[in-house]
């Protein structure tokens, strides 16, 4: 609240910032897109690099790794923040901001480019299989149509009347395509598949042990 406050002077420089925050979205986006159908979990990659602790086997939550954690039969990425529901909720804030760059792009070059923005940031919402951060985008795409109400401004109001269209759109192209993903976000069914692969990590690393 207080950094964009800061950061903000004019309509310029909410521009950049809208920049940033599309640009972490992505990746962070990526992060879960590539936790979920590859090995690679860049969030284990980062704190092995960056945190060197002598001794200490760093804990890795892979689809094909230990401790595993599942939502009925599909597995359930952490992200960067190796939490789902941290990582849905960042992404859940920064999905309109997504969609806000993509439709503000001035060239029609720039908006497909853009365009990939949310796209990204959706299939990575709907991975996460978290349907808080599901209804939380719907509540602030909600917000943002009684804003356009109240504001007078033409510009504006189109502006909302995009999001709103492209988001419909997004969420139903993913539904079609996994339905069951969607469908997963709303079940309360969790589990922790266990492996028999052995490990001298300190389980105590993993934030679900806590």
């Amino acid at each position: 609240v207080f950094l964009p406050a800061i950061i903000i002077k004019d309509l310029n420089s909410l521009k950049k910032l809208v920049s940033i925050y599309a640009l972490i979205a992505v990746v962070v986006s990526i992060s879960v897109i590539l936790e979920y159908y590859t090995p690679i979990n860049l969030s284990y990659l980062i704190e092995k690099t960056l945190t060197k602790r002598p001794g200490i086997q760093y804990y890795s939550q892979t689809r094909d790794g230990l401790n595993t954690l599942m939502r009925l039969d599909r597995y359930r990425p952490g992200g960067l923040w190796r939490n789902s529901l941290d990582t849905a909720y960042h992404l859940s804030f920064l999905f309109p901001l997504t969609i806000w760059k993509a439709i503000s792009a001035k060239t029609l070059t720039r908006r497909l480019v853009h365009t990939i923005f949310p796209i990204i940031t959706v299939v990575a919402l709907v991975l996460l299989q978290t349907r808080t951060a599901l209804v939380a985008v719907v509540i602030g795409i909600g917000i943002f149509i009684i804003m356009s109400m109240l504001v007078k401004n033409v510009h504006f109001r189109k502006n909302v009347r995009k999001l709103v269209i492209w988001s419909a759109v997004l969420f139903l192209f993913v539904t079609i395509v996994d339905s069951s993903l969607v469908i997963n976000s709303f079940s309360s069914t969790i589990e922790l598949y266990q492996t028999t692969i052995e490990s001298s990590g300190d389980l105590s690393l993993d934030p679900r042990f806590d």
